[in-house]
């Protein structure tokens, strides 16, 4: 069954998070769950292992049932998680490693990109040994977080192997620690899982790209093909992108989403090579967003809806928005990402941005409706229609243009529509809506109203085989009436 908008949004999340759940929180409970239904946690492994060690050289530290009592280090990650089951339907955790301890658990240093998990050799000293340590890890994960006794009520839903796992791990590296969760996974859950397998996010439109690693002893691509092989295929149910609007063969993160230039438009690819190893593949954006530093607030609100609106129509199973709170000791990509700002020390949540408006906005609008049919994905204009499984409910319209720090962005302009044979049903309600996170909020961050609705009359005019309409980058909401 199709998904809905609100079904569909999930955020990320790391231990960051922690605050949220304390007393320091002046909102006393999570606001990111008035959007969103799923959680995406960066499960830190080396927070899962004794202080210094790595998965060559350790077991994970766990207090499991029937085996050592007391408190361990991964169940600092279980204690999370049943704090989060609270407030999100869905969690999936994907194996992360961002740093490297001393034995005294002292931060040596942090892992530079492409490398930003376990190396090969971190992992063993043989491919036996790499299947060996990742089947240990495994199953202490899932007998600890999702034991069999509890089939009914996973705590964990997806596991992704991997966040990025590129560049030292190396492609055999990586296979061998899929191919040993995967064994794990078998012999603990039998025929009965209670959790679906993924995989860290991969491109399929470059097979010759090779991360570039002075100290790399294994660099590896990000390229699927290479990646995967048909015994990994064939237990996973996930393909993953983290579609970022840069500008192909750039970082600037300034791109809109529909941009021909965007290097989100590789999505295109990874769904012609899912197609090819399998429509029972499902398709997740594990991570997606702009900086409100590089576009504005506004504007990285606007081109966040806009985006979900077009991930939906194209077929994606799950969409995880990075992040919900800003990094202010972040330099760089991604201190401005989030919904909320931050205050330090210890990044608490601060004041909600206009992104955590226009997508509460968003939710209220069209939380609870699927995508149904595209009228109109061009160059010029985006014609989205939305509704329930009986109906159509609602039509989106929006000019796809770029419109990076605007601070007036609502800039209609005459359009023309086809008179979908969908549509042909349905007359346009007389009051429409923009998405432009200009609401009325209680207290507590949740929705009241939309401060303004408008007359359609003014933008529209219909004929038989036409429709003109007057579009904006502002997504325009219309309900339509049988």
């Amino acid at each position: 069954m199709t998904k809905t908008i609100r079904q569909l949004l999930g955020i990320n999340a790391g231990k960051e998070w922690d605050q949220i759940y304390s007393d320091r929180n002046p909102y006393g409970y999570n606001p990111l769950k008035n959007i969103f239904s799923s959680v995406r946690s960066f499960h830190l492994m080396e927070d899962d292992y004794p202080f210094g060690k790595i998965p060559a050289n350790a077991a994970p530290d766990v207090a499991l049932p029937g085996g050592k009592r007391g408190w361990a280090k991964m169940n600092n990650y279980n204690l999370r998680y049943k704090k989060w089951k609270n407030d999100f339907p869905s969690i999936r955790a994907t194996l992360s490693s961002i740093v490297k301890h001393n034995e005294s658990g002292k931060v040596m240093s942090m892992r530079k990109f492409p490398n930003a998990w376990y190396s090969m050799k971190e992992w063993g000293a043989s491919p036996t040994e790499i299947k060996r340590n990742a089947a240990l890890y495994a199953n202490a994960f899932f007998r600890l977080h999702n034991p069999v006794q509890a089939l009914d009520y996973p705590l964990i839903n997806v596991l992704e192997i991997g966040n990025e796992p590129w560049g030292d791990i190396g492609v055999n590296g990586f296979q061998q620690v899929a191919k040993g969760i995967i064994s794990a996974y078998k012999e603990y859950y039998k025929e009965s899982p209670n959790l679906a397998l993924s995989i860290g996010a991969f491109q399929a439109h470059n097979p010759n790209n090779v991360w570039k690693c002075k100290t790399c002893s294994y660099p590896s691509g990000d390229f699927i093909g290479n990646m995967l092989d048909e015994e990994i295929l064939a237990h996973i149910t996930e393909l993953t992108v983290h579609p970022y609007s840069f500008t192909i063969g750039t970082v600037q993160l300034t791109e809109p989403p529909e941009s021909t230039s965007s290097d989100f438009s590789h999505v295109s690819s990874m769904f012609a090579y899912r197609n090819k190893m399998g429509k029972h593949l499902k398709m997740a954006s594990t991570e997606f967003g702009w900086d409100s530093e590089t576009v504005g607030e506004l504007v990285q609100g606007l081109y966040l809806v806009r985006n979900i609106l077009q991930m939906a129509s194209m077929g994606f199973d799950a969409l995880y928005l990075y992040e919900g709170i800003d990094n202010p000791g972040l330099k760089g990509l991604y201190g401005s990402s989030g919904l909320f700002k931050a205050t330090q020390p210890g990044r608490v949540i601060g004041a909600p941005k206009m992104a955590y408006k226009v997508l509460l906005q968003l939710v209220h609008e069209l939380g609870d409706r699927q995508f149904k049919q595209a009228i109109a994905t061009t160059d010029n204009v985006y014609a989205l229609l939305f509704g329930t499984d009986e109906q159509m409910t609602h039509l989106v319209v929006w000019r796809p243009e770029n419109i990076s720090q605007q601070d007036q962005p609502d800039q209609p302009a005459w359009v023309k529509l086809p008179n979908s044979s969908m549509l042909q049903p349905y007359q346009l309600d007389s009051r429409f809506t923009k998405l432009d996170g200009q609401i009325t909020m209680n207290n507590d961050l949740t929705f009241v109203q939309s401060e303004k609705a408008h007359p359609t009359s003014d933008i529209l005019k219909r004929t038989r085989n036409e429709i003109q309409i007057k579009a904006s980058p502002v997504p325009y909401v219309f309900k339509l009436i049988n």
